[in-house]
């Protein structure tokens, strides 16, 4: 029978789900979470994933079928969800997902759909461009994918070679301890010696290793967000997303709603979108974990005041951030919404109006060393040093000290 892994972070649901595959004959491995879906699954290498879209942290489930589909190209995809957005289903269909299930749903619709899935055509043949092995501390291999397997063809002891050192021309202990860091460049033991680049990473509670290979000066469809998922780490000097919770962008531009998501994810943060007020209040009353929206002040056909109003009286632990151009910033306010990033915005923009920080004068553009006070803080009045300004704000001491002198303390007036 078909080897199926389920990614739930609901544990009954998932033990259920699992259950009822087992007693009718399939081989099931379990995850709770993306990033132990992806450790398992590279090595078990499932016919089918059956993964919910919602995860509770930033890999979500069409993250971890983009993962293991670069292990495993035929693997199928079953993606459960309870929020079938127009924008998850075109998702879907360019990472070439197999089918749908709504939740809540009966086990036998599961099933059907996991068959259906293990007898389909496998998905539109792509090549594996990333070499995938488990090596142990003696640098023997355990497992390869098939392009690695290819690797192995190239070296000069071909596919019989049993350890790295049949296939590479590195110090094993030295080099892989380097690659758990950064890449490393590696040659290939044949003829024409392939250029690869090489990184590594240790397997949790086991002394061996993922090692990954990739060709160097390639071009490749993998991005490096997905690599960086496979080995759970991110390139060192990047902007990383500094927060646990995730975040809902809602704007009525399709190509806006996708760049949005691409940039959050791309520095490590979980994001979703939606294209209607209406879809986002679905999409906060099904996810606690959503903890930021952005919001875009313009939607076709929707009240902004409204969407705002009913956002804070559902979820009044969410933290919004309006989005416009400039001018939008003072309606934004007039709603309770002191957040706020100019369209086009940057992820650092983005990141330093969730923490607090003015940034630039709303009158002049001076940057300023301020943030908004804390739960148990208490704001101060501040003035632009150039134009007068004022900001109910405490001063943001991570700032650069030549910049202190930006904002300046504002005199009480004398009773």
């Amino acid at each position: 029978m078909p080897s199926v892994l389920v990614v739930d972070d609901e544990t009954g649901y998932r033990d259920m789900l699992a259950e009822h595959l087992e007693s009718r004959g399939y081989e099931v491995q379990t995850a709770a979470s993306g990033r132990a879906a992806i450790d398992l699954g590279v090595l078990y290498q499932p016919d089918v994933l059956v993964a919910d879209w919602m995860l509770k942290n930033h890999i979500h489930g069409l993250h971890v079928s983009d993962v293991l589909r670069v292990a495993n190209p035929e693997m199928q995809t079953v993606l459960m969800t309870g929020f079938p957005s127009s924008d998850l289903k075109w998702e879907a269909r360019q990472r070439e997902v197999f089918s749908f299930i709504e939740k809540p749903f009966e086990p036998e619709e599961l099933e059907h759909s996991v068959q259906e899935a293990a007898n389909a055509e496998a998905p539109v043949a792509r090549k594996a461009e990333i070499a995938i092995l488990e090596v142990d501390a003696e640098g023997v291999v355990h497992y390869t994918n098939p392009t690695a397997r290819q690797v192995f063809g190239q070296s000069s002891t071909g596919s019989g070679g049993a350890t790295l050192a049949d296939i590479l021309h590195l110090d094993e202990a030295l080099e892989l301890d380097e690659a758990v860091d950064y890449w490393i460049m590696v040659k290939t033991s044949s003829d024409d010696a392939n250029v690869w680049q090489l990184r590594a990473q240790k397997l949790r509670g086991d002394n061996r290793r993922m090692v990954v290979l990739r060709r160097q000066g390639k071009q490749t469809h993998v991005s490096n967000a997905v690599v960086e998922m496979l080995l759970g780490y991110r390139e060192s000097g990047s902007t990383a997303w500094p927060f646990e919770g995730r975040i809902l962008a809602v704007d009525g531009t399709a190509m806006l709603r996708k760049a949005f998501v691409n940039q959050i994810e791309h520095v490590g943060g979980g994001c979703y979108a939606a294209a209607t007020p209406p879809e986002a209040l679905r999409l906060l009353n099904s996810d606690d974990g959503i903890k930021y929206v952005l919001h875009e002040f313009e939607i076709d056909d929707f009240d902004t005041p409204e969407s705002i109003n009913s956002i804070q009286a559902a979820r009044p632990d969410v933290m919004i951030v309006g989005t416009s151009d400039e001018p939008r910033r003072k309606h934004f306010a007039v709603l309770n919404v002191d957040r706020f990033v100019k369209k086009p915005w940057t992820v650092k923009e983005l990141i330093e109006a969730i923490m607090g920080r003015f940034g630039d004068c709303t009158e002049c553009g001076l940057l300023l060393p301020l943030r908004r006070p804390g739960p148990d803080e208490q704001g101060r009045s501040w003035e632009c040093a150039v134009c007068g300004s004022l900001y109910n704000a405490v001063l943001d001491d991570t700032f650069p000290e030549h910049l202190h002198r930006n904002a300046r303390r504002r005199r009480e007036p004398s009773s």
